[in-house]
C-alpha cells in the first residue's frame, strides 16, 4: 500500500513539474528580435541588459495595443554584486485573445535613454512579434 501511495506522489509531482515548464514564459533578449506567440502561452518577457546607476533605462517607445498589453516591468540585480555594476530590465507583456483569430505582425519597440537629458542620446530596440492562428 505504501508503494503505491510513493508511485502516486512520484506521478503528481512530475505532472506539476512538465505542467510548470509547459506554461513558463517566454523570455527574450536584444539578440532574439523576432518573437513568436502562441495562443497556449500568450505571456513573454524582454529581459534587456541595464545600468540604472548611468540614469539610463528602458522605456517602451512605440507598441500596438490592439495586439499587446504590458503587463509589468522589473529590476533584475547581476550576480556580481559589484558597484556600479549592470543587471537586467524585465518587461512582461500578454498577446491579447484577438491577435490569435488570424496571424498578426505587429512591434514593440524599446528606448534606453536618460529620460531628463534634451538631447536625447540613446539605444534603440524594435522586437517583431508574430501571432500564429488558432486552428
Amino acid at each position: 500500500m505504501q508503494i503505491k501511495t510513493i508511485f502516486q506522489s512520484i506521478a503528481a509531482v512530475t505532472f506539476a513539474i512538465f505542467t510548470l515548464a509547459a506554461h513558463a514564459e517566454a523570455t527574450y533578449t536584444e539578440s532574439q528580435p523576432n518573437i513568436t506567440i502562441t495562443s497556449v502561452q500568450p505571456d513573454f518577457t524582454l529581459k534587456l541588459r541595464s545600468n540604472p546607476s548611468t540614469g539610463y533605462s528602458w522605456a517602451i517607445e512605440d507598441y500596438d495595443a490592439k495586439y499587446i498589453t504590458p503587463l509589468e516591468h522589473s529590476y533584475q540585480h547581476a550576480t556580481a554584486q559589484l558597484p556600479g555594476a549592470g543587471g537586467y530590465e524585465l518587461w512582461s507583456f500578454r498577446v491579447n485573445p484577438h491577435a490569435f483569430i488570424t496571424s498578426q505582425q505587429t512591434t514593440i519597440r524599446m528606448m534606453y535613454t536618460r529620460p531628463w537629458e534634451k538631447i536625447k542620446r540613446r539605444t534603440e530596440l524594435v522586437f517583431h512579434v508574430t501571432t500564429e492562428a488558432n486552428h
